[in-house]
């Protein structure tokens, strides 16, 4: 590992100085990958203590009989809060532990202690690569802000000159998908709204709400393609006096698309679908122009193209075996574009195109098994902030919920919803609620990918591991949702829950949830394309179909209507995604499974697990890490499932990225903040 900050932690974890190490770590620092897979090399395990009773639960079944054994084993017990707190742990740990402390403020002295908190982890190397090559003196606020825009974002309000200068820093800033924390993009505002020629842009929203900018830029293209069209024929500024456009977003009507390093990132927008492209009466004139790319045609031809070239752009950018995480969050979302693309009804399949996209898809399904078997271990433990897992989400709201105060929530679960269907969800949600916005992510769902694992792991915002006497049914989901947020000062009146949301018959169980004078938390189950997709035998194109027809009958619309009538911030998320399989046969287990879905099955013991195996040699046994004691996973290979052999469906239940990769996102209106 080259020098960085994770050396500084990693020289105080000496292998065979105490069985036990306690960690205040307020900053959650050792909730990084690298840092965690390191220890892990040097023989130490982590463990996040968070809930008293949950903790004594492992204590008892995982580290105690260690202890016992007198295996050479090494424990670190992290405790996310100042060292103060560390004295109120156990006092069978304290006596067995050392004791470690570890701050952004060491690692940072010369920075204000706020601004590099807010950074995301993965901030943190360009941030303190910085630090050791221009070593500034001890910075303010302002400083540190500028030093960070600068150094980590890369941005400079002093180098955007024109026009044109903006909208490339606004782009570069949300291709990226790389999110601008409220005090940076504060500070860089401020210094922007310094030039008068700005005025009359948006700044405060483009800079920080991605879709913001997409439309924005969205209702502009229309005016540059009748600049392009026109020529020297007829000035645009003709048409812009002449005509009214009713845009959502003030500014100016004309942008510099043709510049050139604009034009390419507008072309990379158009490929991954944040742009649509429209019709213009003089395409015809067009068609040879660069701006082809956001011009409609024949839908046929339209498909094909965009298909190929986007996967084109997905095999260069398939993920290696030691990439991060937030590398496969990037790339499910532009595989969902694939997805549906592939699976769109337009004109006659292509064979050469679809051929690609079973060879990508293959590629996919085995990059994405070698990362997990080496990196999806580390998630769990990662910070909430943002979530990384679904179980990180109670957590990551909690955090700007305050006990009697105003904030309500809605946490809205699209159950069994894959990326690619959360894309056609999302399309025509806009279409029906044309001031809809989305600040859009992923997150990862848990292994196995069934309900009762990943659902109830998002409602109790724990991990499977601590619920092991419900881990084979959703009925405790409810108990606990509202459990956890007691745990936070919320009073059970304050605290609402209902499953099986379907249609608009059952919005008059949500109204109930609504007008209760207290509600604050509600968390609501949307299982329609669950439902749907079981029994599916016309695969992700049937599945596709049914949701748009689903989605044109208007029930989401009236639901998010409803939540933000009444005030809720909307969080949208999956419990798991799906995938179209086929049937390999079921094993011939007798009732030795515990459960027994068509992607995966369940054992009580690793015996018996191999013994099944044995069959099925392809199968995978899955790690039990993060799960009960008496869990042990086998998993379908492949795009396979455990039906009659030849049999076709879309299920889930295993371990291929639109299985584990769900989106997360945050619906708002115009006029809300992000």
């Amino acid at each position: 590992m080259n020098h960085s900050w994770r050396e500084t932690i990693l020289k105080e974890f000496i292998p065979q100085l105490s069985p036990l190490t306690l960690v205040a770590d307020p900053d959650s620092l050792l909730s990084d990958e690298d840092l965690q897979e390191s220890l892990r090399e040097v023989g130490f395990t982590l463990v996040e203590y968070q809930d008293p009773i949950a903790f004594r639960y492992f204590f008892e079944t995982a580290i105690r009989p260690s202890w016992v054994a007198a295996e050479q084993q090494e424990w670190i017990i992290v405790l996310h809060a100042p060292p103060s707190e560390l004295q109120q742990l156990p006092y069978d740990l304290l006596r067995n532990g050392r004791q470690l402390y570890f701050s952004l403020s060491d690692l940072f002295p010369t920075l204000t202690y706020h601004e590099v908190a807010i950074l995301e982890k993965s901030d943190l190397d360009a941030l303190y690569q910085a630090q050791a090559t221009v070593q500034p003196n001890t910075l303010g606020e302002n400083g540190s802000r500028d030093f960070i825009l600068r150094h980590v974002f890369g941005l400079d309000a002093g180098l955007v000159k024109d026009e044109a200068d903006l909208l490339v820093m606004l782009l570069r800033l949300h291709v990226r998908k790389r999110p601008l924390p409220a005090p940076f993009a504060n500070r860089l505002l401020k210094q922007l709204q310094e030039r008068d020629r700005f005025a009359e842009w948006p700044l405060a929203a483009l800079l920080t709400d991605s879709s913001a900018l997409f439309t924005f830029l969205q209702e502009r293209w229309p005016i540059y393609l009748d600049k392009e069209s026109a020529g020297d024929e007829k000035p645009i500024h003709d048409t812009i006096s002449k005509y009214s456009y009713s845009f959502q977003w003030p500014g100016p009507a004309l942008l510099p698309f043709g510049q050139a390093e604009i034009r390419a990132l507008v072309d990379t927008l158009f490929l991954e679908g944040k742009l649509r492209p429209v019709s213009h009466p003089l395409a015809h004139k067009l068609r040879q122009l660069w701006v082809n790319v956001g011009l409609q045609s024949d839908p046929a031809l339209d498909k094909k193209q965009r298909l190929t070239r986007l996967l084109d752009d997905l095999s260069a950018r398939l993920p290696a075996d030691n990439a991060g995480y937030q590398d496969w969050m990037v790339f499910a979302a532009l595989w969902a574009e694939a997805i549906v693309l592939q699976h769109a009804p337009v004109g006659e399949e292509d064979k050469a195109v679809s051929q690609r996209f079973m060879q990508l898809q293959t590629k996919v399904d085995v990059a994405f098994s070698n990362w997990l078997l080496q990196r999806y271990k580390y998630l769990s433990t990662l910070s909430p902030h943002p979530p990384v897992m679904v179980h990180h989400i109670p957590r990551s709201l909690a955090r700007s919920v305050t006990p009697h105060g105003p904030e309500k929530k809605a946490l809205l679960v699209m159950d069994g919803m894959s990326f690619d269907q959360w894309l056609i969800v999302r399309r025509l949600l806009a279409e029906q609620l044309p001031d809809m916005r989305f600040n859009e992510g992923a997150v990862f769902a848990w292994i196995p990918t069934v309900t009762a694992v990943s659902r109830q792991a998002l409602f109790a915002g724990k991990s499977p591991l601590y619920f092991p006497d419900s881990v084979h049914t959703t009925a405790k989901d409810a108990h606990a949702w509202s459990h956890f947020w007691e745990s936070q000062g919320l009073t059970p009146s304050e605290i609402g829950y209902e499953k099986k949301l379907r249609s608009t018959d059952d919005l008059g169980r949500v109204d109930q949830l609504l007008t209760h004078p207290k509600m604050r938390l509600v968390g609501l189950v949307v299982d329609q394309i669950d439902h749907m997709m079981h029994g599916m035998t016309l695969g992700l194109t049937g599945l596709h179909d049914q949701i748009r027809l689903w989605m044109k009958a208007g029930f989401l619309t009236k639901l998010v209507e409803r939540l933000t009538q009444a005030g809720y911030e909307i969080y949208l998320t999956s419990d798991h995604g799906n995938i179209a399989t086929t049937g390999i046969g079921r094993p011939g287990e007798g009732a030795l499974a515990n459960l027994r879905g068509e992607r995966v099955r369940i054992y009580p013991n690793d015996t018996l697990r191999r013994q099944v195996q044995d069959g099925l040699t392809t199968a995978v046994s899955w790690s039990t890490e993060g799960l009960p004691p008496h869990f042990y996973p086998l998993l379908a290979p492949n795009r396979h499932a455990f039906i009659t052999a030849g049999d076709t469906t879309v299920t889930h239940g295993g371990h291929l990225l639109e299985e584990v990769v769900v989106p997360y996102v945050k619906l708002m209106r115009n006029g809300t903040k992000v």
